[in-house]
């Protein structure tokens, strides 16, 4: 929508092809100072509504990893545990305890290693947000 506004609404006739103004030498300085226009108009709306957005990201953050907060802090920020069923998989028939207990232990960090290649959804959305945020005040200087 904004591309459309920003760049196509003014360029083209309603069939597809070039206006004939458009490539008019004269009219080029009224054509840059119009696009110009539009290029700030979009940055100030972009910049106006990024509390908003960021408001909004932060309720969805909220509300899609509360349960996982409220039960299981430590899993949201990286720290990991298997789970009962994987313990009950990775442990051998007749083993004992402190011996199963050394293999998860040395089991950790090839894990971390393992879950590092994947992306974390929570800096995902974070990112998402800095890129906007960004973009907006980058299209203010311009």
């Amino acid at each position: 929508v904004i591309f459309n506004y920003v760049l196509l609404n003014h360029h083209d006739s309603v069939k597809g092809s070039i206006l004939s103004a458009r490539t008019n030498p004269s009219v080029r300085q009224e054509l840059i100072i119009g696009l110009q226009r539009r290029f700030v108009l979009v940055g100030l709306a972009c910049f106006f509504m990024s509390p908003f957005v960021f408001v909004f990201l932060l309720v969805y953050i909220f509300y899609r990893y509360a349960e996982e907060i409220r039960y299981r802090p430590g899993t949201l920020l990286g720290a990991r545990e298997w789970t009962p069923y994987a313990r009950w998989q990775f442990r051998e028939f007749n083993e004992p305890v402190h011996v199963f207990q050394r293999r998860l232990a040395s089991s950790y960090l090839p894990a971390s290693q393992y879950m590092a290649n994947h992306q974390n959804p929570v800096v995902t959305v974070i990112a998402r947000f800095a890129s906007f945020l960004i973009g907006a005040v980058l299209a203010l200087m311009v």
